[in-house]
C-alpha cells in the first residue's frame, strides 16, 4: 500500500513568502543557488520519520538556526 501521508518540509521557497518573514524566527538560506526560508514555527509538528532526504549542510548558518529556535521556545 503507498504511503498516504503528506510529506513535510523545513524549507520553502524565500519568494513565496512576498517579503512577509520575520528574519530571526524564519531565516533565509541558500541552496543549490536558490533562496529558501526555514520553516521554523512548523518543526515542531513534524515527525523526524517524515524528513526527507538530506538537501544541503546548514552547519554555517547555526547561530541563525538556533535563534530561530530560540526565538520559537521563548520568545525573545
Amino acid at each position: 500500500m503507498p504511503n498516504s501521508e503528506p510529506e513535510w518540509w523545513c524549507l520553502c521557497p524565500a519568494e513565496a513568502t512576498k517579503g512577509k518573514l520575520l528574519r530571526t524566527l524564519t531565516p533565509v538560506f541558500e541552496v543549490a543557488g536558490e533562496q529558501y526560508a526555514m520553516l521554523t514555527p512548523q518543526l515542531a509538528g513534524i515527525p523526524v520519520r517524515r524528513l526527507g532526504t538530506k538537501v544541503a549542510d546548514l552547519t554555517q548558518h547555526r547561530d541563525e538556526i538556533v535563534a530561530a529556535l530560540d526565538l520559537l521556545i521563548t520568545g525573545i
